[in-house]
């Protein structure tokens, strides 16, 4: 199975990519996780603008994001299913994904801009700082409407309401697998 979980920051994607991953023994790939790594071991021109895009809350150009996907792609089983935590996060890269393999549902984790905001604020990485957050969701919220009516038009699109409980969210989730 290929899942694709999407939703604002703070939404709750990393619990339930987790849950999901180790209740259905795949792989979950995070591509945020991939940018702060990518940040912390590299001196190259990518880890230079993950770097920036970290500081400012603005996104890492299409292409970057789509080849550290692959990278991760490439140390699993893609056939065998995965999930993807976090990507795409512009129909551009909805695009890029929907070429090299096919999808079989995209859950987006719906959240109020508010509550998206306190959770970050909350859970205290060193990115989340109050104007980078709010970049941050003010472009997922751009960016948004095309992403759903992307997957809407191709009939993978299940959206779950994350804004009260993110286990419900995740049980959720589970629940319209099967």
């Amino acid at each position: 199975m290929r899942i694709i979980l999407i939703g604002a920051p703070g939404s709750g994607k990393s619990v339930v990519s987790h849950a999901l991953s180790k209740s259905l023994n795949i792989p979950a790939i995070s591509i945020g996780n991939k940018l702060r790594e990518l940040v912390q071991k590299d001196g190259s021109e990518e880890a230079k603008q993950a770097r920036k895009a970290l500081e400012t809350g603005e996104l890492v150009p299409d292409e970057l994001a789509v080849r550290l996907m692959k990278e991760e792609l490439a140390r699993v089983n893609p056939p065998k299913g995965f999930l993807l935590d976090g990507l795409p996060r512009t129909v551009n890269e909805a695009r890029l994904i929907e070429g090299m393999f096919p999808v079989n549902r995209v859950f987006h984790l719906k959240v109020a801009p508010s509550v998206a905001f306190q959770r970050l604020m909350l859970r205290g990485r060193s990115d989340d700082v109050p104007s980078r957050i709010q970049r941050r969701i003010d472009i997922y919220q751009e960016n948004i409407d095309e992403i759903l009516n992307f997957y809407r038009s191709r009939g993978l699109l299940v959206e779950v309401d994350a804004s009260s409980d993110i286990s419900s969210a995740a049980r959720e989730v589970m629940s319209k697998l099967q």
